[in-house]
Order: structure tokens, then C-alpha cells, then sequence
């Protein structure tokens, strides 16, 4: 946390399936939040990517 602003991180790992085949996937996300002026924190920005799997 800096100031105003609080980063957070997480990977995360899943199976899914499609086509009666078993896909396992993996991924990361970023959170940035912001503290307001009510001392509440809210989301400021959100991202996530799926990390394609190795072939």
C-alpha cells in the first residue's frame, strides 16, 4: 500500500471441460484499489489474463 492506492495480486489455476475433454488453465489478476474520502476502499482498476497452457 502506498497512500491512497493498495495493490493486489493472485495466480489461479482451474479444469474445465469442453467437448468431454479435460482443459486445465492458469491465470493472473491485478487489483488496484483507492481509498476514498469516506475512508471506504474501492476498486480503481481490475485486469486478468489467461496464461495459455504449454502444447
Amino acid at each position: 500500500m502506498v497512500g491512497d492506492i493498495a495493490i493486489d495480486t493472485l495466480d489461479f489455476d482451474g479444469e474445465l471441460t469442453r467437448d468431454s475433454k479435460q482443459i486445465h488453465f492458469h491465470g493472473k489478476t491485478l487489483l488496484v484499489w483507492k481509498k476514498q474520502e469516506d475512508s471506504s476502499w474501492k476498486v480503481f482498476r481490475y485486469m486478468f489474463d489467461e496464461i495459455p497452457a504449454k502444447k
